[in-house]
This record gives structure tokens, sequence and C-alpha cells, in this order.
């Protein structure tokens, strides 16, 4: 049986999303290191004017969708139809062609937790249809829960399932760039091997700025 790769060879930097359950982001942020991944993250405060830079530098994007529609940054200029921190950072990284891990926690309506707000309620079940049709053969899907202990088994699956996507994807670019390589470089030059190096070829080929 082959090895499975390390993802310690590279530096693949995770962006996590603002959402205000602690306890959630707590355990995600271990989950995370523990693939061997970095992660960069919003914070619940993070308003309109921040959000794109944490998407931007990460290599894909995970977010937690729970019962009610979060935090709506109060930058009219800037989020005029007033969505929500993680609509906002979804529709970023939809739009920057990022691998997307959404997870959305089930299960607790009746515990006067659900969303509450008629207009948010709407904007919350059309972001759920949203996330749940998002196609997994482009390192893109959603996984729901229900409960802190649920949520940390399947987060280590759905993390280590992104990783998988993460080096196969880098695989293709790097095989790809070698079918086209040009002479070796000249001494000093970027090493092509470096995890800085290797996180750049793979956030150009996912589309990234």
């Amino acid at each position: 049986m082959p090895s499975q790769p390390q993802a310690t060879s590279t530096d693949f930097r995770i962006s996590v999303g603002g959402f205000p359950e602690t306890e959630y982001r707590v355990a995600l942020f271990k989950i995370i290191e523990k693939q061997g991944l970095s992660f960069v993250g919003n914070t619940p405060n993070s308003d309109a004017r921040d959000y794109r830079s944490i998407i931007r530098g990460g290599v894909a994007y995970v977010g937690l969708l729970g019962e009610k529609y979060g935090p709506v940054p109060e930058v009219s200029t800037l989020n005029p139809d007033r969505l929500s921190l993680i609509e906002l950072e979804f529709n970023e990284a939809m739009k920057l062609n990022r691998p997307v891990v959404l997870f959305i926690r089930e299960g607790e309506t009746g515990k006067g937790s659900s969303e509450s707000d008629p207009e948010k309620r709407k904007k919350l079940e059309a972001l759920r249809v949203r996330v749940k049709q998002l196609k997994s053969d482009a390192g893109r899907f959603h996984v729901s829960f229900q409960g802190i202990e649920d949520f940390e088994k399947k987060a280590f699956s759905a993390i280590a399932r992104l990783r998988g996507y993460l080096i196969k994807t880098l695989e293709s670019s790097t095989e790809q760039e070698q079918d086209i390589a040009p002479a070796p470089s000249q001494k000093g030059s970027e090493d092509s091997s470096s995890p800085e190096t290797e996180s750049k070829r793979l956030e150009q080929w996912l589309g990234g700025d």
C-alpha cells in the first residue's frame, strides 16, 4: 500500500471564517494543525474592510454555518445588501475559485438558538441551499454535524479530504509545469521546491491573484 503524501512538505494556509462559535473555532484550529497545515482566520468582529485579505491569504476556505445568520458587517458602502460575514467570506472564496469546506450545524432547533429575524432567516435558508449545491469534484463540499463531538470527528475527516485535494492539485500543476519546463534556472533563483513557491504555484493554479 503506497504511503500517504505528507502535507508538511508544503505550506498550505487555510482561511478560516469568522464564525462566533468559539468552541468550534478552537477545535477547528487544532484539527488543521494536526493535519500539518497552517491557518489564517477572521474573527466574529471582522468587517467588510478586512475579511477579503483573510480569504485571499489562504489557498482554501473553511467556514461554519449555524442556526443563525451571523454577524452583519455594518459598512453600507462595502456591504449594501447587508450580508453576514460568513456569506461575504463564502462569496469571496467562490469568486477566487478557492476550494471550500462549509460545516453546517443541524439538529438544535427548538432550543432558542434558531434565527428569529425574518429577513435574516430568509437569507440563511438561501445560503444553506447554495452551500448544499457545492460540487465536491472542485474541492468544494459541505459537512452537516450535530454538536461538538460530532463536529470534531467529521472536521478531522473533512480537513484530511481537503488536504488530499490540495496535494493532488499541486502535483497536477507541477507535472504540467515539468512538461513545459524551460532550461534549468540560474543559481540564486527562487527554489521551486520551497514551501513558499509551492503554495504560490497552487494559488495560481486555483485561480488566485
